[in-house]
């Protein structure tokens, strides 16, 4: 088949920008190969945004805890401190969280298209799916309403103290810190969902006196994302292979060697098309699945050495 000069792969070194012709089909190929790559990488590093900001709410918990135990008698000013840490924590999350859904759905939304499946219709089953399954999944994202409307959502920290672990290689203690969701204030918002109101006084009931921990259900909200991304990194893991063979073999002759070397540069004059992919993208994806595919969601105690006061806060 003839080269159509219409359509190139291209790449800028620091210099200049190398340009070789293709033709219109391996265009075609390369083109669905590239964008789908990119989406794939795409919806990795918006869930690893999720779990960062995951793993710093629960790092701050761990240090109210130790706060709590270093100081028996906490005054105001620091309790108001570390809850509104908290807060900060919990409101940078669920706009991450939120992000993420709405971002993923939007780049299988386009891939949608030059893929003529849908895999945007399939994210929604999946978040469907946790949403009817999971309370702590309907709980977080209405709270997430509510942070970014109305108010704060955690009105309490309690830091538990427990016994000495006596198989510890030294004298240890557990802390364990949970922060409560203000239920009356929720309750009260008339512009929450009415159903998931009445669920809300029936679990709180059902729970130590009408309190929620709501240390534990973002601990499973954070959950229910992991089991929706690890659908969506099964649909892409069938065709990431197909796509990095398809683009590797298009690469190997001498004059695309610029390309492995600076990222590859698709370019339509057709379309107006330029659309970039750097190569790393395969190995950057692989290592963030590496990374959070055996994420643990269970951080609900501290265990730290008698010598706990030589510890030094952050700040100190």
């Amino acid at each position: 088949m003839a080269i159509n000069s219409s359509y190139m792969i291209s790449s800028r070194d620091n210099s200049n920008e190398i340009s070789v012709g293709i033709t219109e089909e391996n265009y075609q190929e390369l083109k669905a190969a590239v964008l789908g790559m990119r989406a794939a990488c795409s919806i990795e590093e918006k869930f690893a945004y999720v779990m960062g900001n995951y793993f710093d709410l629960e790092r701050e918990a761990n240090e109210q805890a130790l706060l709590g135990w270093e100081k028996a008698q906490l005054q105001y000013e620091e309790r108001i401190e570390g809850l509104h840490e908290l807060n900060r924590r919990i409101a940078n999350l669920l706009s991450t969280c939120r992000m993420y859904i709405h971002q993923s759905e939007g780049t299988l939304s386009a891939y949608d298209k030059l893929a003529k499946k849908s895999y945007s219709e399939k994210f929604k089953e999946f978040t469907s799916e946790q949403y009817d399954s999971s309370f702590s999944y309907r709980l977080l994202e209405e709270v997430r309403n509510y942070t970014q409307h109305r108010d704060l959502p955690s009105k309490a920290i309690h830091i538990l103290l427990g016994g000495i672990l006596d198989d510890s290689p030294s004298p240890a203690k557990i802390i364990a810190t949970w922060y409560e969701l203000d239920v009356e204030a929720m309750i009260a918002d008339k512009r929450c969902k009415k159903k998931l109101i009445s669920e809300l006084k029936t679990v709180a009931m059902q729970k130590s006196g009408g309190k929620i921990n709501l240390r534990h259900e973002m601990k499973e909200y954070v959950a229910c994302l992991n089991r929706i991304n690890e659908k969506v990194r099964k649909e892409f893991d069938l065709m990431v292979d197909g796509w990095k063979s398809l683009i590797m073999s298009s690469l190997d002759k001498p004059e695309f060697e610029f390309c492995k070397q600076h990222g590859l540069l698709l370019m339509s004059n057709d379309d107006d098309d330029r659309i970039l992919l750097n190569l790393c993208a395969f190995e950057r994806r692989e290592r963030l699945i590496k990374l959070y595919a055996d994420a643990k969601y269970v951080f609900t105690t501290t265990v730290v050495s008698s010598c706990i006061g030589t510890l030094k806060r952050k700040g100190e």
